[in-house]
């Protein structure tokens, strides 16, 4: 499950089926469907939006819905294939691969730029904000929404220990902090209208969020921080507490919106 830090690799991976099972699993929750749909308000009913890290094109299907027209880029061969394929045959969603830094557009050539949990994973995001600029036309909407990894806690008698976990899980992610720092980032990309909201998922559902317990402990454990009794004795009291109903997740994501001049 360490390995799923690495989506910008998911073509070298080992077992490229995890990615794609672990995205359906995230993607399936209904709290994260929810604030999926929040982050198509800014593009109403544009005409083209370019959907950045599209993944398997779960939201580039949803917001075609919306919009006249989405495409999809990514920079997984294999993600981009599983897209297609679950698109079929519809003509307002198209999909390629490419990298956030050099997209397959013209100039101020879309009316919308959305990428979701992309870019915790870049590591130059002022790269990709820039090329976000020139492909937007003037007054195109940008809306990127990410994790804070900082932002991860959990229901824990073991203060510290749990400090040591979480710290070690945000540092491992190429951007795991990426996410405070945007509004800046477009701020000096000459981005106007720049607005930062803060969604709290907060969950007691450990069948369906326990996962994130293993994530951080593999995750802690593979960064040489913790060690290894440590976490063993870290992952067996939230599986405790998965058992006997104490157990919570909570981390934040920050969505940021702004207008291209």
């Amino acid at each position: 499950m360490d390995e799923l830090r690495h989506f910008d690799r998911v073509d070298a991976a080992r077992d490229q089926s995890a990615f794609l099972e672990f995205l359906d699993r995230v993607d399936a929750l209904p709290d994260v469907a929810a604030y999926r749909a929040r982050t198509y308000e800014p593009f109403g009913s544009a005409g083209c939006v370019v959907d950045v890290g599209c993944g398997t094109g779960t939201a580039a299907r949803e917001l075609a819905s919306r919009v006249e027209r989405v495409v999809g880029v990514d920079v997984s061969e294999t993600m981009i294939e599983v897209a297609r394929e679950r698109t079929g045959d519809r003509t307002d969603v198209h999909f390629e691969v490419a990298d956030a830094s050099s997209l397959p557009l013209g100039d101020r050539s879309v009316d919308g730029y959305r990428a979701e949990r992309l870019f915790q994973h870049l590591a130059d995001p002022a790269a990709a904000i820039s090329e976000a600029r020139r492909v937007l036309r003037p007054g195109g909407q940008i809306c990127v929404i990410d994790q804070d990894w900082d932002t991860l806690i959990f229901a824990t008698d073991d203060v510290e220990t749990t400090r040591q976990v979480t710290a070690a899980m945000a540092d491992s992610v190429a951007g795991g902090t990426a996410a405070r720092n945007l509004a800046a980032v477009l701020d000096g990309a000459g981005f106007t209208e720049v607005t930062v909201r803060a969604d709290a998922s907060v969950s007691r559902d450990s069948g369906s969020y326990g996962f994130v317990s293993d994530l951080a402990a593999d995750m802690a454990a593979a960064s040489g921080r913790v060690d290894q009794q440590s976490v063993d004795l870290w992952r067996a009291d939230q599986r405790a507490r998965a058992r006997n109903d104490t157990w919570l997740v909570s981390f934040t994501f920050l969505v940021t919106t702004a207008a291209a001049a």
